[in-house]
């Protein structure tokens, strides 16, 4: 269950997708330009711009509240991606984690939670672990690290 979105494409067609900034200082955002989303820059518990600290764990539920009550670098529209959405930022190049570093620092390679529920079982949802990219399920009481999305 490998992203293979970018495992064609060449490294610069990649870093240029993705544009980070820092509107409000401590909060940063990543604009990603092919799917015209915005990516809060740290995962939920990490701070600043180069997203010290660790991700806080979240379970599902936990995780959908998060992103409907955040105030992110002046915007108030955040909501939990949905699996396409989240899987859309796996690098396949990289690994441990696969994410852009220069787009996401201080990332953690740590299972993150999408908002989409398993269609065979509502008492379970798809996640990235972003350790290799991959996508699974598991029980929405499980804990994961949450990263919040808006549509500019």
């Amino acid at each position: 269950r490998r992203c293979s979105y970018l495992r064609d494409q060449p490294a610069t067609a990649y870093e240029q997708r993705l544009a980070r900034s820092e509107p409000t200082a401590g909060f940063a955002v990543v604009l990603d330009r092919s799917t015209n989303l915005m990516w809060q820059g740290c995962s939920a518990g990490q701070t600043g711009a180069a997203c010290t600290g660790s991700a806080s764990l979240k379970s599902w539920l936990q995780a959908l509240q998060y992103c409907e009550v955040q105030d992110w670098a002046g915007f108030v529209d955040w909501r939990l991606p949905n699996i396409k959405e989240l899987r859309s930022l796996a690098d396949n190049r990289l690994s441990n984690p696969a994410l852009d570093p220069t787009a996401f620092p201080g990332a953690s390679p740590t299972k993150h939670w999408s908002s989409t529920s398993l269609t065979a079982s509502a008492t379970s949802a798809w996640y990235v672990n972003f350790l290799q990219g991959r996508l699974d399920d598991n029980v929405k009481t499980s804990t994961f690290a949450v990263r919040c999305v808006r549509t500019p």
